[in-house]
């Protein structure tokens, strides 16, 4: 049975979401038995951020797909207190990593989720053909982010930060539900009330488990996913280690939290971004 890590990474004019899944290749090496490393992208962000391909690329990924049937729109990222900045968004090919993969499992993260443990490892060879969180924890306890329905009386929510799946039927069944969600947005979102303008993952993966009846699945063996905040800045970053500035109680102030020795998913893309050099640098 083969085992794999797949990174869906898309730029655009301020995030090099590539460069970043670089990074995140080199802690899932550091922390996790895996057999390969695929990045799904596209060929801008791929020739932008790895120039070398053959020499490069090879270094972070043992194999690159290149996704071009992609939809682009519009969202808001907010650095720290800094600023907002509307940016190109686009993440509508992650309902394809049923067809993508080449591995018999395949764990599908977030290219700003941070492998910093081996917890993970504890997917393979599961019974489960698939896993997904649907409790959330943040890195400052006092403000748990948990959003157990879609909206007020909607369906369960679950996230697309971190999924794990085999490449059998039951699988794939959810999958091409996945599929049908995204490719008819507007009926779903009217139907369920889905809140927001954009297409989420996370909601179009809830309504899927939904449909397909699947709402009874395994969470991942981490049980609530670690998130931080979009407002969060990182003060520093070492060796399965980050230090994050995150908002106080009165959400005014901020004070430091440390996370060790657990994978964490960072909200905020421009802290990554300026950190990611000395992040690559820590795990080469």
């Amino acid at each position: 049975m083969t085992k794999g890590l797949m990174i869906f990474a898309h730029n655009n004019e301020g995030i090099d979401y590539v460069k970043l899944a670089c990074a995140t290749a080199l802690m899932i090496r550091k922390n996790m038995d895996v057999d390969g490393i695929t990045l799904v992208t596209d060929d801008t962000s791929l020739n932008y951020s790895l120039t070398d391909h053959e020499s490069i690329a090879k270094y972070f990924f043992d194999e690159i797909v290149v996704y071009e049937n992609k939809k682009f729109t519009k969202r808001n990222y907010r650095d720290h207190i800094k600023s907002d900045k509307v940016l190109t968004f686009y993440n509508g090919d992650r309902c394809e990593a049923w067809d993508i993969t080449k591995y018999d499992e395949t764990i599908i993260i977030d290219a700003d989720y941070l492998i910093q443990d081996s917890i993970l490892n504890n997917c393979w060879g599961s019974e489960n053909s698939f896993m997904a969180n649907k409790n959330i924890t943040t890195v400052n306890t006092l403000f748990p982010m948990q959003q157990p329905r879609i909206n007020f009386q909607g369906i369960e929510q679950f996230w697309a930060t971190v999924v794990y799946f085999k490449k059998d039927e039951e699988a794939k069944h959810i999958f091409d539900a996945w599929k049908m969600v995204k490719a008819n947005h507007p009926y779903y979102k009217s139907l369920y009330d889905i809140p927001g303008k954009i297409f989420r993952n996370d909601f179009a993966l809830s309504v899927a488990l939904h449909i397909t009846e699947n709402t009874n699945i395994s969470s991942l063996p981490e049980s609530h996913l670690l998130s931080s905040f979009d407002e969060d800045d990182i003060i520093d970053i070492g060796l399965n280690k980050i230090i994050l500035a995150t908002r106080d109680n009165d959400r005014a102030d901020f004070m430091p939290v440390k996370i060790e020795g657990r994978n964490v998913h960072i909200m905020n893309k421009f802290a990554l971004t300026n950190h990611v050099e000395k992040l690559m640098e820590t795990y080469a």
